[in-house]
């Protein structure tokens, strides 16, 4: 028996308005900002976590690569149900999961529990980054898809934004345990809209083929895809790594309080919005699509930005930190969209959420390694600066590697 609720919808004329495809992109983005939402506003409370439960640095990494780690085991079978169900079906279905574990972290005890939640958390959002980008993909034609995913891309950066700014204030008034709270109502709130309001493209109901190890081992031997989605996977790491442990940077190095390190971030999310846009319309326009050559700027600009992360310390001036604050939301955080569109134009439309979702389990390797990785470091050298000039070494061999061995032009449009 079918659940109206979760119904494509093409019945009604929503989805036949002139105006719908934009309308569309607008929702993607609230689904794409939920999604973020539920794991970036736990770690804007990290300076407030750590000491009440004793944690580590690395013990911190461990929450977030917990986030991570479950989406490899969503995200690509949520690839390939987007490109069979819809993306609307699969969306609210993944959102009304998220919503419980989210709430269930105003009640953590221990770091295990932490670690649970999280991974429960992950693993009902896993499916919603292919979904998202497959709803640009289907309604927007290929001239506009750099800026669409642009737009779509914004989603993360404006919930972790607003996320930096509110959560810490609300914890030093209240609690952080009240702070999360809003977590879960923001994602029913998304997912109610989604019910209301998204529509699936009526054209684009066509199923795809039964998902099987096949064919994410075929793309595993496709080098157009492999080399963006492992250069991908090196800089989500680095992405997810900064985001994790920024806040905790400033406060812990550079001195700073928690509500003000929280408005660093708030800075980079900030510029991340404009960034993410920027880059997808100079993709479409001035560069006529070239998505590889703004992925080799934006991975030489993030290693540059990397590097003078290593150098703030006690004592910098608000000038030099602001700067690396700009930076850090113009590259380290910018990249997605197009990155994103690249693969979705590689595989073709009616295969772009399963190709997203494969290519998301090599990225979620990098999403899990990464921040305990970094936390290590910091626990071990007693600074940050270690951490973020091995991951500007990193960056460095990924962009070699994408520039040198990555195919430009798509295989398939449509």
């Amino acid at each position: 028996m079918s659940l109206p609720l979760l119904e494509k919808g093409h019945a009604s004329g929503l989805a036949n308005a002139h105006n719908y495809p934009w309308i569309a992109v607008v929702l993607a983005t609230l689904m794409q900002a939920a999604e973020a939402w539920t794991a970036t506003g736990v770690f804007t409370l990290y300076p407030f976590i750590q000491p009440e439960l004793n944690l580590s640095q690395t013990q911190v990494g461990f929450i977030t690569a917990a986030f991570m780690a479950s989406g490899v085991f969503t995200a690509f079978p949520g690839g390939w149900l987007t490109d069979f169900w819809g993306v609307r079906r699969l969306v609210i279905i993944c959102l009304a999961g998220a919503v419980l574990p989210s709430l269930g972290f105003s009640l953590m005890n221990s770091l295990w529990m932490g670690v649970v939640l999280a991974l429960l958390v992950g693993t009902a959002t896993g499916p919603i980054f292919p979904a998202t980008s497959r709803a640009v993909m289907e309604w927007l034609p290929q001239k506009r898809r750099g800026l669409g995913m642009g737009i779509k891309q914004v989603g993360p950066p404006l919930s972790s934004g607003v996320a930096a700014l509110l959560f810490p204030a609300i914890a030093v008034a209240t609690s952080w345990r009240i702070s999360v709270l809003a977590v879960g109502g923001f994602v029913a709130f998304v997912a109610i809209l989604t019910v209301a309001f998204y529509r699936d493209k009526p054209s684009s109901g066509i199923k795809a083929p039964r998902v099987n190890a096949k064919e994410l081992l075929g793309m595993a031997r496709d080098r157009a895809l492999m080399v963006p989605a492992l250069w991908a996977t090196i800089f989500v790491g680095i992405q997810f790594a900064v985001i994790s442990y920024f806040i905790l940077f400033l406060v812990n190095q550079v001195g700073l309080s928690k509500v003000g390190a929280g408005s660093y971030l708030t800075i980079i999310m900030a510029v991340s919005i404009v960034g993410r846009v920027a880059w997808g319309a100079i993709s479409d326009t001035l560069l006529g699509g070239r998505r590889l050559m703004v992925l080799g700027i934006l991975g030489a600009s993030t290693v540059f930005v990397l590097i003078a992360l290593a150098f703030v310390d006690e004592g910098v001036s608000t000038v030099f930190l602001v700067a690396v604050a700009v930076g850090v939301g113009l590259t380290v955080v910018a990249w997605m969209g197009i990155y994103t569109v690249l693969i979705g134009e590689l595989a073709g439309v009616r295969r772009s959420g399963s190709a997203i979702g494969g290519a998301q389990v090599f990225m979620r390797a990098g999403m899990t390694a990464f921040p305990p990785a970094f936390g290590y470091m910091a626990d071990a050298s007693g600074s940050y600066a270690l951490g973020w000039l091995v991951m500007a070494g990193l960056g460095s061999v990924a962009t070699l590697g994408l520039l040198v061995f990555g195919k430009e032009q798509p295989r398939a449009t449509t």
